[in-house]
């Protein structure tokens, strides 16, 4: 490729919000493909990502474009904003803090688990997880901060040395009943042109009751049913078995 071709591209790629470094001709399955480094990374002509190994250059995710992976742009991340980044945030907020992602997995659909991938200029990537529309996961990515990568510390604080999965669910545990909850099967009456709507209150489940580890360690083999019960208590649910004994 002559320097003129070259530094039209660079042009091209710098008015689009990118900065292609780098450009050169490498065979990818058998094939001589063109690839730009653009923000530290390797890319083909159609924005997939490619990584330079010993053996050559092999796809990032997939050889398949658009297969699990949207891509949006090449516009480089503003790292600076990345630690005011909060756990629980909702992706409209993060959106309005960083911009749109680079590319990101799966459809925006509520309640659905997703990832954002953001790169910056100098090679580092940025990897959001939503769970149910809330920032579970944000780490740094780049070959020095090793394969797990780098907690974003906004983020690392609010969790507190505590596993993300174990907070989600303690504070699903906690939270109250939607609003939406009240008006679940609520009938409704015609009266003429007039519509009815009676709301009728669902019943809150009653707490779980915790059993100590040591009242189910003297649970044994043999024991009849009014013998667990007598020392654990009368069970939440069960399943009954035609013909079976009340012995464990």
């Amino acid at each position: 490729m002559n320097r003129f071709l070259l530094a039209m591209l660079v042009l091209a790629a710098t008015l689009a919000g990118q900065t292609v470094t780098a450009v050169t001709t490498v065979l990818i399955d058998g094939k001589p493909q063109r690839v730009r480094k653009i923000n530290g990374r390797w890319w083909s002509d159609d924005n997939r990502e490619l990584s330079p190994t010993k053996e050559g250059f092999i796809w990032y995710l997939s050889s398949k474009k658009g297969e699990g992976w949207t891509f949006h742009h090449h516009r480089p991340l503003d790292l600076a904003r990345v630690e005011q980044l909060h756990l629980f945030q909702d992706p409209g907020s993060v959106e309005s803090l960083l911009g749109q992602p680079n590319f990101e997995s799966g459809a925006r659909r509520p309640g659905d688990s997703i990832m954002w991938h953001y790169y910056a200029e100098n090679g580092t990537a940025v990897l959001l997880m939503y769970i149910r529309d809330e920032l579970a996961i944000a780490k740094y990515e780049r070959k020095d901060f090793g394969v797990s990568g780098k907690p974003v510390q906004s983020v690392d604080r609010e969790l507190a040395g505590r596993e993300i999965f174990k907070v989600m669910a303690d504070r699903a545990s906690k939270s109250p009943r939607s609003p939406a909850d009240y008006g679940r099967n609520a009938p409704t009456r015609q009266s003429g042109s007039t519509t009815t709507v009676r709301n009728v209150p669902v019943t809150p489940d009653p707490p779980q009751r915790r059993i100590s580890p040591q009242l189910v360690d003297s649970v044994k083999q043999g024991m009849t049913r009014a013998e667990v019960v007598a020392a654990l208590g009368e069970p939440s649910g069960g399943m009954a078995i035609a013909g079976g004994e009340e012995r464990l």
